[in-house]
């Protein structure tokens, strides 16, 4: 093994030959050449232009929280519609929870707090 510059470099050597391999210095080629290859920036360009997961599926919590908001919208949207009192609609937000106790939209949507007015 040689060492230098920090870095342990591997090194082969046959005894009976006067000429040592440098394993490391190989590597350094080897990798300098795929970075310069076509296959190589291909991948890159492939990278750029995929989109990450992330950005296409949405977390449960997430979907969650829409369903909450799209529920809560149609609700105040349903009460300017039809210009029922805001009061009616927090009971009808605690009526839909013991309706479908199963759903977690149903358990926390709220109609509390909504100042829309019917235009």
């Amino acid at each position: 093994m040689k060492r230098a510059g920090g870095r342990q470099r591997a090194g082969v050597s046959q005894p009976d030959a006067q000429c040592a391999y440098s394993l490391y210095a190989s590597r350094a080629f080897d990798i300098d050449t795929h970075i310069k290859s076509n296959k190589h920036k291909n991948q890159l360009l492939t990278v750029s232009k995929t989109r990450k997961i992330d950005t296409i599926f949405q977390s449960a919590s997430s979907q969650s929280k829409t369903k909450e908001s799209a529920a809560e919208a149609t609700l105040a949207f349903h009460t300017v519609k039809h210009h029922q009192s805001y009061n009616s609609m927090d009971c009808t937000g605690r009526l839909m929870k013991v309706i479908f106790p199963d759903s977690n939209t149903a358990k926390d949507i709220t109609t509390k707090g909504l100042k829309q007015k019917p235009s």
